[in-house]
């Protein structure tokens, strides 16, 4: 299934779809995400679609630059995530400080100008003292602000940088540097409406925020949901952190002002009832042993919600984040597994019912079962795929569903006979296929492989069990040749010969259950 989801993957690709839309359309097919990113790696799809991107667009002068990164942040990333280190984003940060503190220091010599105008009548002398202090000190407001701020951005993007690596980001600290001299361009704003009480500190605040949050999703790859905690959870912690040395100086500071009471020796003292200690139920720690026919309800396990079956006609085990999700990847899989309609009633969400009714109906080839589902286009969709009857397709409402039924219920076209490999030869050939040319190897055991020769070296290495074939591969595949080898021969050691072995076993662990 593994090499008739890669060489279907492949053709889509050289039809010209992106990885993004494969991905997106097999996983609404019913493929695990899991199985579908293995697929992509082995395929190098990830480095076909990188060469297919478009070139780095024009640099922005300064102002373009500012005006894009407060009124259009998302595409303002998405246009800079290629520039090389942070030599344009410092710059752009120095001039911001410099125009902030020019805009901050004016605004505070009005308002003591308008002061001491105020207390003139009183205190010519001193006002006219202080009117030569004011111009004195303008230069040093502007310095001050401006080392402040150049300063306050490299320990931020530090504090940034170890907040997003301990919540999955993928970017380096050029990343996070870049997000936080971006996001600096709030100062300019700031010095017209941070004075407003209340509304202007919360509409500044917020403003950061957001341009924050949409710089670390796109610059560390990232969900916004993700983007968003590792936004906040470094205020989170020094908040904490002040209130737990508050709390501990305060200790320190309170004495006792009375002695301990003691009870009079006439005093009754009723004794009250024992406590009774309650022991903790561990969860259970080894898998649910199941005999047929029988089925398990779903347990926690190890933090997790897990069932396991075992029926006539199939075996099945699953384990998810919730009780309800595996209550209904449970029933979708009794569903499927017994072939019965009946056990999709069970579902509690309408879409996952739905897509249970239309996966039986497509194997019973009974495309009227769906007139029963919550969401037919759930149903019509999922019955599209298991039957191969694309023309259930044409039924759904909703038109990116119909698209995308119609791109997974028509089948892969059949890979042709390869022209002669030699197992004698116990090496990669390249051959000329119907959607060009390919390299395939000759296994052990008489059948043959074909893909990228990155892929057919990662099947030779795993088939020998020779790692210095995967030095043969190019170096960004090596690692996941290793991996691909460590997966297959269930031996993860082999990752330690990578050139990277933490990549290896990160992509060791995708590609394994």
């Amino acid at each position: 299934m593994q090499k008739e989801l890669m060489d279907y993957i492949q053709s889509m690709l050289q039809q010209g779809h992106s990885e993004a839309q494969i991905k997106d359309a097999l996983i609404k097919a019913g493929y695990s995400e899991d199985d579908t990113s293995q697929a992509l790696i082995l395929t190098g799809a990830t480095q076909a679609v990188q060469e297919m991107q478009p070139a780095a667009p024009e640099k922005y002068n300064y102002f373009q630059r500012l005006g894009t990164a407060l009124f259009k942040p998302k595409t303002f990333f998405a246009n800079i995530q290629d520039e090389q280190g942070i030599s344009e984003a410092l710059l752009f940060l120095i001039q911001t400080s410099l125009i902030t503190g020019i805009l901050a220091a004016a605004g505070i010599i009005i308002a003591l100008t308008m002061a001491l105008n105020f207390l003139q009548s009183l205190f010519p002398a001193a006002s006219a003292l202080a009117g030569q202090s004011l111009l004195f000190i303008a230069p040093f407001i502007v310095i001050a602000i401006s080392i402040t701020i150049f300063a306050a951005s490299f320990i931020g993007a530090g504090i940034l940088q170890i907040t997003a690596h301990l919540l999955g980001g993928q970017g380096r600290f050029d990343a996070s540097y870049k997000i936080v001299a971006y996001s600096s361009a709030v100062f300019i704003p700031a010095v017209f409406i941070g004075f407003i009480p209340g509304v202007g500190q919360i509409a500044i605040g917020a403003w950061s925020l957001i341009i924050t949050i949409l710089g670390i999703s796109i610059l560390h790859q990232v969900t916004k949901k993700r983007a968003f905690a590792i936004a906040i959870l470094p205020s989170i912690a020094v908040g904490v952190i002040g209130l737990a040395i508050s709390v501990i100086l305060g200790l320190q500071v309170i004495t006792p002002v009375s002695p301990p009471q003691t009870i009079p020796s006439t005093q009754i003292v009723t004794p009250t009832a024992p406590r009774q200690e309650i022991t903790p139920v561990s969860p259970p720690q080894t898998p649910i042993t199941l005999t047929a026919p029988q089925t398990s309800e779903c347990a926690e396990v190890n933090g997790q919600w897990c069932y396991s079956t075992i029926v006539e006609g199939g075996t099945s085990q699953g384990c998810s984040d919730t009780k309800e999700n595996c209550a209904d990847m449970l029933y979708t899989d009794l569903a499927s597994t017994k072939n019965d309609l009946t056990e999709c009633d069970n579902i509690a969400d309408t879409s996952k019912k739905s897509s249970c009714i239309g996966t039986v109906a497509g194997q019973q080839k009974n495309k009227a079962a769906c007139d029963a589902a919550p969401s037919k286009d759930d149903c019509y969709g999922s019955y599209a795929i298991i039957s191969k009857d694309s023309s259930a397709c044409d039924l759904i409402n909703d038109q990116n569903a119909k698209q995308a039924c119609a791109f997974l219920a028509t089948p892969p076209p059949p890979v042709p006979e390869a022209q002669t490999v030699s197992n004698e030869t116990a090496q990669c050939v390249k051959e000329i296929r119907e959607y060009g040319p390919a390299w395939c190897y000759s296994k052990s055991d008489g059948s043959s492989s074909c893909g990228p020769k990155d892929v057919c070296l990662a099947d030779w290495a795993a088939d020998t069990k020779d790692p210095t074939i995967c030095n043969q591969a190019a170096a960004d595949q090596q690692n996941n040749c290793y991996a691909n080898m460590a997966s297959t021969t269930k031996t993860p050691a082999y990752c330690d010969q990578a050139p990277s072995p933490t990549d290896c076993r990160n992509t060791y662990n995708s590609m394994t259950p």
